[in-house]
Parts: structure tokens; sequence; C-alpha cells
């Protein structure tokens, strides 16, 4: 993705370096490096792939999340060391729904502990 990002540049800017440190004063497709590439080689259509493919990625890491997450809650209550009700899929996909869901209305300093807590 690195090198589709630098293999087009917008008229007006000599080189990458030069485009790249000028992105926040940029919109549109321009302001994101790999989506103006994509678009100044392939077209609309290419624009288009290339958000399907971002949409696709996004989604199958929230998917993965949730179906790990609700693996470790049933093993967890497998194990006794929480309630049974978790060893069923449904409780404990209600219950990481409820809870994320819950965790968002909190605002973006709570995901971001969140999102650091998993990463770490």
């Amino acid at each position: 993705m690195a090198l589709v990002s630098i293999s087009s540049v917008p008229d007006g800017y000599a080189n990458w370096t030069e485009y790249f440190s000028n992105l926040g004063s940029l919109s549109n497709e321009k302001a994101v490096p790999t989506f103006y590439a994509a678009k100044d080689i392939m077209g609309t259509l290419g624009l288009f792939l290339i958000g399907i493919t971002a949409l696709a990625g996004v989604l199958t890491g929230i998917i993965g999340g949730y179906l790990a997450t609700i693996r470790v809650l049933s093993t967890m209550a497998e194990d006794k060391i929480l309630s049974d009700i978790f060893s069923k899929t449904l409780y404990s996909t209600l219950f990481i729904m409820i809870f994320s869901n819950t965790l968002a209305l909190f605002g973006k300093n709570t995901l971001s502990w969140f999102v650091d807590l998993t990463s770490f």
C-alpha cells in the first residue's frame, strides 16, 4: 500500500515528499494518497475498488474481534471462571454487543483506552 501511495502525485507537486508534507491542506481523495493513486491510475472504478477493499478490511477486523472475544468468554465459562450462561454463544454475543455499544456512548477517549488495552 505504501508503494501505491507514492505511485501517483497530483499536479503542482514535484515529488511525493512534497505532496505528503502538504496533505493537511488537501481535501477529497487527494487528502488520502492511496485513494488518489487508485483514482488517478484506474479512474472511478479504482476508487470504488479501493473503497470496497478498505471496508472489507475494517469489517473483517470487527467481525474477527467479536468472534475472538466470544470464544474467550465461552472458554472462561467452560473453565468456571465466568457464569455458565456465557458458555452459550448467544449470550456471549449479546453481552459483547451491549458492552461495545455502551462503551461507544462514553466518547472517543474511552474507545482509545479500549484500543490501547487490546493492543497491549
